[in-house]
């Protein structure tokens, strides 16, 4: 792995081996001021990188032999949500149609040229810094989730139903006081201020999930 830092600002990870595709990045990155970090295999990359760096990911998927639903799956393995662009040599219809609905947020054919590869890369690191506040607090929402029991679970997703503590207790052949006191626990656990903040916490981390990956368009 090899590192080129100017400021601290976002980093444009690379996993490629193409030389020419390398130094024309390496311009494109300079020119930006981020950091560039280059990488000559998916595993490394991964054992590397963490959850908390800000930036995007440019990867070739014929270095790691990954196909998009398999680099994607690693990815939210490690917790890892940066906006991806896959660059390849092949531009197969079918492969790009794969790319995106795997999650990509843009693919490009090699050669790239300089401007359209800054254009992705700008677009990328803009979709990073727009959603990582988001990210953030799904983050933090999911590990006070992690204390619930399956129990309050149960209940917190019947409450984010819309259903009525009565409700919930019919449902779950409870009286309606167990309810409460497992409501109120959830609450004291996710702290949560009102139900309208507890309901509104479980929703972030619904639309905010792991594998939840950027989409064109959206």
């Amino acid at each position: 792995m090899s590192t080129e830092l100017w400021t601290d600002e976002p980093t444009v990870f690379v996993v490629d081996r193409d030389p020419g595709f390398s130094h024309t990045l390496r311009r494109v990155v300079r020119s930006t001021g981020w950091r560039a970090e280059f990488y000559p295999s998916g595993e490394e990359f991964l054992q590397a990188v963490d959850s908390s760096r800000r930036g995007c990911l440019a990867i070739d998927p014929a270095v790691p032999r990954w196909s998009p639903g398999e680099l994607f799956s690693k990815l939210a393995e490690q917790g890892v949500q940066l906006p991806v662009i896959l660059v390849s040599a092949r531009s197969e219809v079918s492969v790009v149609v794969e790319a995106i609905r795997a999650g990509a947020l843009n693919y490009l054919e090699k050669p790239c040229e300089g401007e359209p590869l800054a254009a992705a890369l700008r677009e990328a690191v803009a979709w990073d810094a727009e959603h990582r506040e988001e990210r953030v607090m799904a983050a933090r929402i999911r590990r006070r989730m992690a204390r619930l029991t399956p129990g309050e679970r149960q209940v917190l997703d019947m409450l984010v139903g819309g259903m009525s503590n009565k409700e919930v207790a019919t449902a779950l052949g409870r009286s309606v006081r167990a309810i409460e006191v497992r409501r109120a626990s959830v609450r004291v656990k996710m702290r949560a201020k009102s139900l309208a903040d507890l309901v509104r916490q479980a929703l972030i981390c619904r639309y905010a999930a792991p594998d939840r990956r950027p989409r064109r368009g959206g």
